[in-house]
């Protein structure tokens, strides 16, 4: 810990004082943020029992990583409109009572989760999951550099008694201060994870959906439509998603690492590659990443392999598509925004991508969530025009996408957050998992090079199962 048993007690106190002076008619959230020694937030995730909610978020190359537990606000629902979900952190960014012992960014009550690919997901194994889930923790660790601390947050009302109050705070953090303690515990090595595919999406039906998107090309109805597929694994013994995590992170710091678990339930995780948006007060960042090649095996054969996706028409053309809807989605929101004018290239352990960064000044009075609605789904991960693809990319897919390719990540009420676009990603349950690769279908897309596209983008994936 970097706070002292006294500055503890002192704080506690306020906040009693406060409470025992303040009346209550409402709903108040009540958020205490503290300085903390630094760990591994990933580490400190594995304290977590099966049975509570956890999360966590990391880009090291950022270094920035949180991990988080427990439930204080749940906002889900089948028919959550956009509207529903802003007018309820509205009110909880309005009903707040901070106390802290340091002024930071990160020292906010955060939301965390994500939301479905589409509106109409049903399938069974993601209906824990629901359409969107959004979960202010319990507690949120986040360690930024060299610097972490500790939210802590709880809902009160007129009903709270105050010296409950003050005894749930005082045990959350001495909960939290044990947990972090066994991490200097050996943890015991698990039997080799063995694993097989047990199905996945045929290359018929694969080659069938391709063929039905050249359709709607001829036809004028879309210029663009992103396909994916499954892929099904069953393994010897549980998965367990922290070490499957670890591994990815290893191997790919420039990607967004994620675990959102569900408690006693499944758990969605992956390592993207894309940014949704990320913010902080008004200034945001998104990009367009689409167009795909695999790394070369020498220095010479990766740099021919970027020419040759530089130069490749078929993919600069499904990138200006991503990069021109991007623009449009922005425009109402934004009278300074920044693009490069032609594409780079980013590069991750196994595939480069086109990439193209952007930057924008949001007008004052917009809610940032709303780009989280209005930027999914991207070109990227479900086509154009984006109305659309939205209808027709689940009729031309063999299954339901869940919360793949859909938006996770995280926000704070002091203004500060980000989402990754989930691919490269997948669920786990028990000793079985199911993983998801797209590709971006345009008028001259080979269904057997875009095949082979989705077996590249499995790789770090299954990769990754060897070490869970």
């Amino acid at each position: 810990m970097t706070f002292t048993t006294e500055e503890l007690v002192s704080l506690l106190d306020s906040i009693r004082i406060f409470l025992d002076e303040t009346e209550i008619k409402q709903k108040k959230l009540l958020h205490v943020s503290l300085p903390f020694s630094i760990h591994d937030p990933l580490a400190v995730l594995e304290t977590i029992p099966n049975s509570e909610f956890s999360f966590f978020w990391e880009r090291p190359d950022l270094d920035v990583s949180i991990t988080a537990g427990g439930t204080a606000i749940s906002i889900e629902g089948q028919h959550l409109s956009k509207e529903d979900l802003l007018k309820q952190v509205t009110y909880w960014r309005n009903n707040l009572y901070s106390f802290g012992t340091t002024d930071h960014s990160l020292a906010a009550p955060f939301f965390v989760g994500g939301m479905a690919f589409s509106q109409d997901s049903k399938p069974e194994i993601w209906k824990k999951f629901g359409k969107l889930k959004l979960t202010a923790p319990e507690w949120t660790f986040v360690r930024n550099g060299k610097y972490a601390l500790l939210n802590i947050s709880v809902v009160i009302d007129e009903s709270s008694d105050k010296d409950e109050v003050h005894t749930y705070l005082n045990d959350t953090i001495n909960k939290f201060s044990k947990r972090v303690e066994t991490l200097k515990d050996a943890t015991p090595e698990p039997d080799k994870l063995n694993y097989f595919v047990s199905s996945e999406t045929s290359f018929d039906v694969w080659e069938n959906g391709i063929k039905k998107a050249k359709e709607y090309f001829d036809e004028g109805i879309a210029e663009k439509l992103v396909l994916a597929r499954e892929l099904d694994v069953t393994a010897n013994r549980i998965i367990e998603p922290t070490r499957f995590i670890n591994k990815l992170r290893s191997v790919y710091p420039s990607c967004y690492s994620f675990i959102v678990h569900l408690p006693n339930g499944p758990t969605f995780l992956g390592s993207s590659p894309e940014r949704l948006v990320s913010f902080h007060k008004n200034y945001i960042l998104t990009e367009a990443l689409a167009g795909t090649i695999s790394r070369g095996k020498s220095a010479k054969e990766d740099t021919f392999l970027e020419q040759s996706l530089l130069n490749s028409q078929k993919d600069l053309v499904e990138h200006s598509i991503v990069v021109s809807e991007i623009l449009k989605r922005l425009k109402p929101f934004s009278s300074e925004i920044q693009v490069s004018e032609k594409p780079g290239v980013r590069k991750v352990a196994n595939v480069q991508h086109l990439h193209t960064p952007i930057t924008a000044w949001i007008h004052h009075k917009t809610e940032l969530l709303n780009l989280f609605f209005e930027l999914h789904p991207t070109p990227a991960v479900g086509g154009y025009p984006k109305e659309v693809a939205k209808v027709l990319v689940p009729k031309l897919e063999d299954f339901d996408r869940g919360w793949y390719a859909a938006p996770v990540g995280w926000f704070n009420l002091s203004g500060s957050g980000e989402f990754a676009v989930a691919i490269r990603s997948g669920i786990i349950w028990e000793n079985k998992a199911r993983f998801y690769a797209g590709c971006g279908i345009v008028p001259d897309s080979d269904p057997m090079k875009e095949w082979d596209e989705t077996k590249l983008k499995f790789i770090p994936m299954l990769s990754a199962l060897e070490f869970a």
